[in-house]
């Protein structure tokens, strides 16, 4: 069995999308199920909008379920991303759209002739399309390629050629996509267009040279009836890799809306539900990730009973999760964190808790702080690498460094993470005498946790934190040390 619980995709149920989905996300879906569905006349290219790590994968993901099963339309998925390292983008769209035809093929195996041809004149007349220039120009300098080219008029010749071989395979290429969506859609030429649609994923993530080629491509050669697009965005990546592509004079933002006929904006989901998703199924043992009820008693041995359920229940590991699953959406939403963000920094938690020798050494307040800090303000992450003690938010003067910090101060976690933060100095003992002893570190913390000024909400985090470092020395920038090389001291 696999320990490191590294945040994965969702199982989406075929049969039901939507369910499960933590965003709630269906009634989205069913708005641009409707659209495409309606566009038959014409072809259609819409752009998801959405912030990079919004979770617009797994949206497409379950849109595309949803088409199939909702509206039977035939949903193409292609990770513009994987195929980035295409000489063409072309390339990646009709290989799809063939191993799309092969699979509708099995199962219906008396148009397996027409299917077969569809797919063969496909791959000719792309071909031809993609057929560079810059092969002639090759010509003209490979040793043994004969004296025809070797004039400027046969070069020119040639070209013009050329170019009326790709226009015409243009017509004829256009010619088989029709063709391909009344197979796959069984709706004949002589009737109106029943959609297609294929979803472009993950394109802000390619080269800038490639993500832009491949919406001309769209644009150029799918100008077809019935064969709807939906390209996921970023408002930011694309426009920036317009101008790395064609000057910083020219404006992305305007040349990017001839490609595109409408934009959707996908509602941002709350970061919360996500990260308590997270902890929910990637910190182990699954079924259990509620605080402990014996920590609630009003019997006055409040600490008493956190001890023995931290020490008892399974070497900790059912208060282990109920403490990330109280903490861990609370610093991610301060950090501001992507979705992505939280994935990647719930998979550092959980790759701590399975390389450290025991679940006890855990302290589940300072590594969902540790981890949310690694995205949340990169240069603290490094200088704790670096050996710092100390944290460089907590000081920083930057309005975005304020603005987290003014968030950090309001969460319940903020006065036993300041407790700990203080008590890293190293105490000078030399004044100290023998026979008194300074108060433990869980001591300070619980009689902060008697304090009548603080709320209950406020009070929770403290207890816990004193009984899980009762008995216990402790050294915030070692723990960190130690949390961030997976327990290597």
């Amino acid at each position: 069995m696999t320990l490191l619980r590294k945040a994965a995709g969702p199982r989406i149920d075929e049969s039901a999308p939507w369910s499960g989905d933590p965003f709630e996300r269906e009634p989205e879906g069913e708005m641009l199920a409707r659209l495409i569905a309606s566009s038959t006349d014409a072809p259609l290219v819409i752009s998801l909008q959405s912030p990079w790590g919004s979770g617009k994968t797994v949206f497409l993901r379950r849109l595309a379920l949803h088409m199939k099963i909702a509206k039977g339309i035939p949903t193409i998925r292609i990770d513009a991303w994987k195929t980035d390292d295409c000489a063409d983008p072309l390339v990646a769209i009709i290989a799809e759209l063939s191993l799309h035809l092969e699979d509708f093929k099995k199962h219906n195996e008396s148009l397996a002739e027409k299917i077969d041809g569809c797919i063969s004149r496909l791959a000719k007349f792309g071909s031809k399309i993609m057929l560079p220039a810059a092969s002639i120009v090759a010509d003209l300098h490979t040793p043994g390629s004969g004296d025809v080219l070797r004039s400027a008029g046969a070069f020119a010749e040639r070209l013009l050629d050329m170019q009326k071989d790709r226009s015409s395979a243009e017509k004829d290429f256009r010619d088989v996509l029709v063709e391909a969506r009344c197979l796959v859609t069984r709706q004949g030429r002589d009737r109106l267009p029943a959609p297609i649609l294929l979803i472009i994923d993950e394109l802000d993530r390619c080269r800038p040279d490639h993500a832009i080629r491949m919406l001309e491509r769209i644009k150029h050669y799918f100008d077809v009836p019935g064969i709807s697009f939906l390209i996921a965005t970023d408002q930011g990546n694309l426009p920036a890799a317009v101008r790395s592509v064609y000057g910083a004079h020219v404006d992305g933002e305007l040349y990017l809306r001839k490609f595109f006929d409408y934009e959707f904006h996908l509602r941002q989901p709350k970061p919360e539900i996500y990260s308590t998703h997270l902890v929910a199924t990637c910190i182990t043992p699954e079924e259990e990730h509620v605080l402990p009820s014996e920590i609630h008693l009003p019997n006055g041995r409040d600490f008493e009973h956190a001890v023995l359920s931290i020490q008892s229940d399974e070497k900790g590991k059912r208060v282990l999760k109920g403490e990330y699953m109280d903490a861990f959406p609370q610093f991610s939403k301060s950090f501001s964190l992507t979705l992505r963000d939280q994935e990647q920094a719930i998979t550092m938690i959980t790759a701590f808790i399975h390389t450290r020798e025991s679940v006890m050494e855990a302290v589940p307040l300072v590594d969902c702080f540790l981890a949310c800090l690694r995205f949340g303000h990169p240069a603290s992450f490094k200088a704790l690498v670096d050996g710092s003690r100390k944290i460089l938010l907590l000081d920083a003067k930057d309005d975005v460094s304020q603005a987290t910090n003014q968030r950090l101060r309001l969460l319940p976690h903020w006065d036993a993470l300041q407790l700990l933060a203080r008590n890293a100095v190293i105490p000078d003992m030399s004044s100290v005498d023998d026979e008194i002893y300074p108060p433990t570190l869980s001591e300070q913390i619980l009689e902060s946790y008697r304090g009548p000024s603080r709320s209950r909400e406020k009070r929770l985090p403290l207890l816990l934190l004193a009984a899980r470092l009762h008995g216990r020395q402790f050294d915030l920038y070692r723990y960190s040390t130690s949390f961030l090389r997976l327990g290597a001291n």
